[in-house]
């Protein structure tokens, strides 16, 4: 009989089938997909997971409104219960009433430099840190659903959240483990859909908060242990379970760093190189839905990969010591040379609070520096919530030391850092900073000396929109006032300026201005010691 299956557009429904047979590990046995046609005849093969038992189930969605047929062929021909099987699925248009972004304009993909929903609006990439978020640490679904509330509230789009092996972990030490178990059984001897199914819960609920999970499969070192084989295996079985979701897929974290106790790391990190594109590949070949695809990464997701031309869009990290907002922009600079079409997200910029540092000052500087400097997203983190620290559970010992942060996660949600980034990015979006070029010919500032005393020689970076809005931040310089000279500026085009306060975004108007016979425009000296923001709006 063939069943019958409904869905608005972009929504994914779910089609079930039970096996005739039992096997001792279904999803390393046989494979299942289905043959889904569509309204214009195009044929999509799409894949099913297993569920545990003799259960396997397909995800599935259309962004296209009509009735797709659907046929399933088994590698198992003899299997009567999953091949040959078919389905008609109904595929509404998105409902006038439909408030959720993820779902009203549709998933996500990179076009040259930004990001935009499959109708074409901008969508904007403000990610939390969620590495370790699917263990049971944060529970469910108190914890979990107060966590994500509060970041959809206070404006962030993403989450950036291991579904596999995790960071800073020995594989099976049972700190990846959910209430269903690990990812997969003791010696990688077969995947545990335990696993998945408690992580569906987390996965839906994202996507129906308005966040977009950024699935990553695991941390790159565990792919020396599980090997490439069965990290191509987990991947398949990702794309299979929640690739009708609007998602985009992060191959690893760290991709191509070796395990904290390696006997041969520069040969670990060789091997993690020369294997990414086959997964990549083999991600790509798995996926019908043909999600984002990109790689977290020691410094910049280009380095971590033999081919990092495969890759969707790039990812760069400059960890969290003091030197770190200056290697992000140097990381920029590179990347922008590079890769001059593509999106590229600074992904792990210094970690709030971790190890007592890198406070609110540390992420303004570290967001606007950044998005001033050609990055097309800004990811977040803030010690205690990366790695789902809980004051009854804590998140324990690396393996090569001891703990990170004496923080949990449910304090460490109110760092002030969040919010005032999360602000930044309300403005940068309401100013259409997917059209934004970098000029950082456009401002510059004085400093009385010292640059030596400071890690990062205070500049103005500047970028916005000729003709129309330009935004200028001015880290801050002790005991100095003045403000910025603005050059270039058109002839003809009149600005309204105003100095904005960085932790609140309040607003010291200046009234409008226009550029001298030069282009050039000197600001009025600051309101007091701080960093700023100038935002001159053409009227």
């Amino acid at each position: 009989m063939t069943e019958q299956l409904t869905s608005p557009a972009h929504r994914p429904t779910v089609w079930t089938l039970t096996s005739s047979k039992t096997r001792n590990d279904p999803w390393g046995e046989i494979t299942l997909v289905a043959r889904m046609t569509g309204p214009d005849d195009h044929v999509r093969t799409v894949p099913a997971y297993w569920d545990g038992g003799q259960t396997w189930r397909f995800r599935l969605s259309s962004p296209v409104p009509g009735t797709y047929q659907l046929v399933t062929e088994s590698s198992d021909a003899s299997d009567a219960g999953l091949h040959g099987q078919s389905a008609v699925l109904s595929v509404s248009a998105v409902p006038a009433s439909e408030s959720n972004p993820l779902y009203r304009h549709g998933p996500i993909n990179p076009v040259g430099r930004h990001l935009e929903h499959a109708d074409g609006t901008p969508f904007h990439w403000l990610a939390d840190t969620w590495w370790m978020l699917m263990s049971e640490r944060v529970s469910w679904p108190d914890g979990f659903k107060h966590l994500v509330g509060f970041r959809r509230e206070q404006g962030f789009t993403v989450g950036q959240v291991v579904v596999g092996f995790q960071p800073d972990t020995t594989p099976f030490d049972g700190r990846d483990a959910n209430a269903g178990g690990s990812p997969w059984h003791e010696g990688y001897s077969s995947i545990n859909p335990g696993f998945f199914q408690r992580a569906d819960l987390r996965i839906e609920h994202m996507v129906e908060a308005g966040i977009l999970p950024c699935i990553l499969g695991g941390w790159g070192y565990h792919m020396l242990f599980m090997g490439k084989e069965r990290m191509i295996s987990h991947w398949r079985y990702l794309v299979a379970r929640y690739g009708a979701f609007p998602v985009v897929w992060c191959l690893a974290g760290e991709g191509a760093m070796g395990y904290y106790l390696s006997k041969d790391l520069q040969g670990d990190i060789r091997r993690l190189q020369e294997s990414w594109p086959d997964v990549t590949r083999a991600v790509q070949a798995a996926d019908p839905w043909r999600r984002p695809v990109t790689l977290h990464c020691r410094q910049t997701s280009w380095d971590d990969t033999t081919n990092p031309e495969i890759l969707d869009f790039h990812m760069t990290q400059a960890g969290h010591l003091p030197n770190a907002i200056k290697k992000s922009i140097e990381l920029l600079a590179v990347g922008r040379d590079r890769y001059s079409d593509k999106v590229i997200i600074n992904s792990e910029p210094p970690y709030e609070g971790h190890s007592g540092t890198n406070w609110a000052d540390v992420q303004r500087y570290s967001f606007w520096s950044s998005m001033l400097s050609g990055a097309s997203g800004f990811t977040y983190g803030a010690a205690g919530v990366f790695q789902a620290n809980d004051r009854d559970r804590p998140t324990g010992n690396r393996p090569d030391g001891g703990a990170f942060d004496h923080v949990f996660w449910d304090d460490a949600i109110h760092f002030d850092g969040a919010r005032q980034v999360a602000s930044a990015h309300e403005l940068l979006v309401s100013l259409n900073h997917h059209l934004f070029e970098v000029h950082p010919e456009w401002a510059s500032i004085k400093l009385r000396g010292g640059h030596e005393a400071y890690p990062l020689a205070p500049r103005a970076y500047a970028a916005g929109i000729p003709g129309k809005v330009r935004v200028i931040y001015m880290p801050v310089r002790w005991y100095h006032w003045d403000g910025p000279l603005v050059r270039d500026l058109e002839p003809g085009v009149k600005y309204k300026a105003a100095y904005l306060e960085t932790d609140n975004l309040k607003r010291h108007e200046i009234g409008v201005v226009t550029g001298d016979a030069n282009g050039e425009w000197t600001g009025p000296t600051l309101p007091h010691m701080y960093d700023w923001v100038l935002l001159m709006e053409a009227v």
